[in-house]
């Protein structure tokens, strides 16, 4: 799951500078990719959900003797959290002109509400048990938090412009992407050499393996 939101994040990046690139030469682009991003953008909500939930497992449902208790705190916390985000994005301007581009916005930003939302919970949840994260999934929760981040503060930000300037706004959400993907990277490699690193075993010292096998002759006597 990780690998897979992690790889659309990046080809998303990618893709969005290629279309900069050809952006003058089609100039029916821009309808279609503004439902395009829409659609890119509930998917990614839902995807970014289902990595949390996977985040919640491998934290803490996994590990805590209090799993059964925990287990059903991500479903209690959805109904404040989507309350939440609703009353965030019913507090944007809508100011943008574009259809597309406005429902992008909304959609964008109660996402990154939730990620977020949902992530503290988690947090907190696991602060509060004395449950380690490890590398991999503190890492790949960084990631999601910059990459939301960015995204919501460049839809808030596109909506207090009044839809102009949106080249900024690319540039903004584009690097808090690669951010993240940087941020994943590190977390990945140096999860890596932690599970590359030989566990030391103790080792007897042959005086101490001499007089083992003196008491065994002892007692068979």
């Amino acid at each position: 799951m990780f690998f897979s939101y992690m790889g659309i994040c990046v080809s998303n990046t990618l893709f969005g500078g290629i279309l900069f690139l050809l952006w003058g030469t089609l100039p029916r682009l821009e309808a279609i990719l503004g439902w395009l991003e829409v659609a890119y953008c509930i998917g990614m909500g839902f995807l970014g959900i289902a990595l949390i939930y996977e985040l919640w497992t491998t934290v803490l449902l996994s590990r805590s003797s209090l799993a059964n208790i925990f287990r059903p705190l991500p479903r209690w916390s959805a109904a404040v959290i989507i309350l939440l985000a609703t009353i965030v994005t019913a507090m944007l301007p809508q100011s943008v002109p574009d259809h597309a581009l406005k429902v992008e916005c909304t959609v964008a930003v109660a996402s990154s509400v939730m990620d977020v939302a949902w992530l503290g919970v988690l947090l907190l949840v696991s602060r509060a048990v004395g449950v380690a994260w490890g590398i991999l999934p503190a890492g790949v929760a960084l990631g999601i938090v910059i990459s939301d981040t960015g995204t919501g503060a460049g839809c808030m930000l596109l909506n207090a412009m009044m839809g102009r300037h949106s080249f900024y706004v690319d540039i903004l959400e584009q690097s808090s992407n690669l951010l993240a993907g940087v941020v994943w990277v590190i977390g990945i490699v140096m999860h890596s050499k932690v599970q590359e690193c030989p566990i030391a075993t103790p080792r007897l010292s042959e005086e101490a393996v001499a007089a083992s096998a003196h008491l065994v002759e002892m007692l068979d006597r």
